[in-house]
C-alpha cells in the first residue's frame, strides 16, 4: 500500500478510496426511493404502480445517458460531476 522506501501512500489508492465512497453515497440515495414509496402514496395519492414505473424508467435512462456521456466526455468528467450532482441533492432541504 506504500511505495517502497518512502513510507508514503500512493496516490492510487486515495483514488480508488475516493471512487469507493463516492460509488456507495451514489447508491445510497439511488436506492432510496423504495424507503419513500408508502409514503408518497399516502401523500399524493399515487399507486404503486406508476411510482415504481417512473423509479424504473430513471433507472433505465439513467444507465442509457450514463453510457452516451462516458464514451462522450470520458470517465473523469462524467464521475466528478455525477458525484457532484448527488452531493448537491442529498444535501437539498427537505
Amino acid at each position: 500500500m506504500t511505495t517502497r522506501g518512502t513510507g508514503r501512500v500512493q496516490y492510487a489508492w486515495v483514488i480508488l478510496g475516493g471512487t469507493a465512497l463516492a460509488l456507495l453515497a451514489a447508491s445510497g440515495v439511488r436506492s432510496a426511493c423504495g424507503v419513500f414509496i408508502k409514503p408518497m402514496e399516502t401523500e399524493f395519492g399515487w399507486d404503486r404502480t406508476s411510482l415504481s414505473l417512473v423509479a424504473s424508467l430513471s433507472f433505465l435512462v439513467g444507465s442509457l445517458a450514463g453510457g452516451y456521456f462516458y464514451d462522450r466526455f470520458g470517465s473523469y468528467a462524467v464521475a466528478f460531476h455525477s458525484a457532484a450532482l448527488v452531493a448537491f441533492a442529498a444535501t437539498l432541504p427537505r
